[in-house]
């Protein structure tokens, strides 16, 4: 008996794209309207409702935010309908972490350096060569950084607490993190 192909016919339900204001657990970028410079911050929180604060808190509460404080010091106005998202993550504390590296990473972002504190050394050493890594190794390399970082929060919860200090050099021997410089900025 010879095989009879059946065709099939595919069909796939296009669904509205969903406005990225109506995304909740994002990284996001503000870019100022008035300068180069943009805000990156995060939220569980619906988008559009956290822009909402950040547009009252412009207005009313002008030192809650380094937002806040650059639109009111500088006479800025923030452009709200560009707002990208750089990040999706539902886990707090993988999203934190991702918010402390792209404010690390963004040489014109209005956050204060101080959001940054929390960044152990090992992690903003990793970031700097992250940074300042040659372009034909990029996607690699940012794809072995994020999934080692990634499956380090996800263990947080073990007794050992943070990332570890001992590192291995290029002779193979160990040494321990504080050689690092404790401030990788480039200013």
């Amino acid at each position: 008996m010879p095989y009879v192909f059946r065709k099939h016919r595919a069909t796939a339900k296009l669904k509205d794209k969903v406005p990225i204001t109506s995304l909740s657990d994002v990284v996001y970028s503000i870019p100022c309207g008035t300068c180069h410079k943009s805000y990156i911050g995060q939220t569980s929180r619906c988008l559009k409702d956290r822009i909402t604060s950040h547009r009252s808190d412009s207005r009313l509460h002008p030192k809650c935010c380094a937002l806040a404080e650059h639109v009111h010091k500088n006479d800025h106005i923030m452009d709200y309908e560009n707002v990208t998202i750089l990040e999706r993550e539902t886990n707090i504390s993988k999203r934190q972490f991702l918010e402390i590296s792209h404010i690390y990473q963004h040489d014109n972002s209005i956050n204060k350096r101080s959001d940054i504190k929390h960044l152990s050394e090992i992690f903003s050493y990793l970031l700097y060569l992250d940074k300042h890594r040659d372009v034909d190794n990029q996607f690699a390399n940012s794809l072995l950084f994020y999934v080692l970082v990634m499956n380090r929060i996800s263990g947080s919860n073990d007794k050992d607490e943070g990332p570890s200090q001992t590192v291995l050099d290029e002779d193979g021997g160990s040494s321990s993190a504080s050689n690092f410089p404790e401030r990788l900025d480039d200013d």
